[in-house]
């Protein structure tokens, strides 16, 4: 009796698994940036930073077209020298670069961002940008005190 519940048991257990739907696959973002943001330490005004790199992936079928890539705020630029650089598109399951340099005008916080702004239904993609302009360390002589005796 014990030996037909359990055959009984493994048969409704098989019949759920063999209809029960499979788990889907985890979904790729189609479209994305990474890193989702860039900021830099201290800097000191007027100097610049090396580049750091925006990666815009585009994992759809398709080409994305850019119709601009541009940076808001005085303190950051695009570098002109990076590798597989993003041009006009970008071909599809691929991938380019922009990179990013900082360079204070100004003591304190500096923000901007790098927007993306593309042919697809999720853009534009924007990329916050921060640093903090530092003023150069200085060292003063040290002047001995005399006390009065």
């Amino acid at each position: 009796m014990e030996y037909k519940h359990l055959f009984l048991h493994l048969l409704a257990t098989l019949g759920v698994l063999l209809i029960s739907p499979r788990p889907s696959r985890p979904q790729t973002v189609p479209i994305a940036v990474d890193p989702p943001s860039l900021s830099w330490e201290l800097v000191s005004v007027g100097n610049t930073t090396a580049e750091k790199d925006v990666v815009f992936q585009n994992a759809t079928d398709a080409t994305v077209t850019f119709s601009s890539i541009n940076i808001s705020g005085g303190d950051f630029a695009i570098a002109a020298n990076t590798d597989k650089r993003c041009g006009a598109s970008v071909p599809a399951r691929s991938w380019c670069l922009v990179g990013v340099t900082f360079s204070p005008t100004a003591l304190g916080t500096r923000t901007g961002t790098l927007t993306f702004v593309y042919d697809e239904a999720n853009s534009p993609r924007i990329v916050p940008l921060s640093g903090t302009g530092s003023g150069p360390l200085t060292v003063s002589p040290h002047r001995a005190l005399r006390l009065a005796a």
